[in-house]
């Protein structure tokens, strides 16, 4: 059970009775950090590696079933790799429109500190 001096929080009572107060103090002041690049790009990394692994998929499926080691529908190597050749190429379109948006943001950050002075 917590201890009740640790939920208590000197800075701001209001906070402390709407229950909203931090359990962990500020560091630094309470700047902001830049978020990492990886915060950006994570979901068009993970749609490119999901398509490639489907699209492999596809491939050694239609492989496969073309020298007849396996036996499978015809359409579910095609259609793995399909799929996948649709995601890869979703993944790399995302990539260049984060980086414009990225962009301008940055120029609209700027330009509103600019204003400020």
């Amino acid at each position: 059970m917590l201890q009740p001096e640790l939920l208590s929080c000197d800075h701001d009572r209001d906070a402390e009775k709407s229950g909203r107060c931090a359990l962990c103090a500020e560091t630094d002041g309470g700047a902001l950090q830049e978020p990492r690049l990886w915060t950006y790009y994570h979901k068009p990394i993970i749609v490119i590696i999901i398509g490639g692994l489907m699209l492999g998929a596809g491939a050694i499926i239609s492989l496969l079933d073309s020298f007849a080691v396996i036996e499978l529908p015809p359409a579910i190597g095609a259609t793995c790799f399909s799929i996948g050749l649709i995601f890869v190429v979703l993944g790399m379109v995302w990539v260049p429109i984060i980086k414009d948006k990225l962009r301008r943001k940055g120029q609209l950050m700027r330009r509103g500190s600019e204003d400020d002075m």
